[in-house]
């Protein structure tokens, strides 16, 4: 007699195994979707502290950009004009849903708090700073900005 399919019990034996096989691989998943977000949330910070320092050299006007840590970490571009901060075009709150930036899960912490990096018409940053990013899991990349006025990811 000719086989037609698979028996039942055939089938309930390659579902065992395929449930067996993503429970296994679930608790991984979530950890690379943690380190996704954190490579996110720290290189999108690096491109805004990289944008304000070549804003402030095009212009020759200081830009700063300002932090607020803590698990809603947000931060803020603003450029010196007539003696006072006024914000440009971005501001970063990595927590929120409706953000294309979204990091969830993420936290973020400065080396002073406030923190507000300044970018010179020359290019150099003051004070010397660091922002930590950190997931649930406790992973890390934390980005620096030096005196010269280069950023860095470790």
């Amino acid at each position: 007699m000719a086989d037609r399919g698979l028996s039942l019990l055939e089938l309930l034996v390659v579902l065992v195994i395929i449930g067996i096989a993503g429970a296994i691989a679930a608790p991984n998943y979530s950890r690379l979707i943690e380190r996704y977000n954190l490579r996110k949330a720290s290189r999108q910070l690096v491109t805004d502290l990289q944008c304000a320092k070549m804003r402030a050299v095009s212009e020759g006007i200081s830009h700063r950009v300002g932090f607020r840590s803590g698990s809603a970490p947000q931060y803020v571009i603003e450029r010196k004009s007539d003696g006072a901060w006024t914000m440009v075009d971005i501001e970063r709150n990595l927590a929120d849903k409706d953000n294309p930036y979204c990091a969830g899960g993420i936290s973020m912490s400065t080396s002073a708090n406030p923190l507000r990096v300044v970018f010179s018409p020359l290019g150099s940053a003051s004070p010397a700073a660091s922002v930590t990013f950190r997931t649930k899991s406790d992973q890390t990349k934390t980005v620096y900005v030096i005196l010269t006025g280069r950023i860095r990811i470790e």
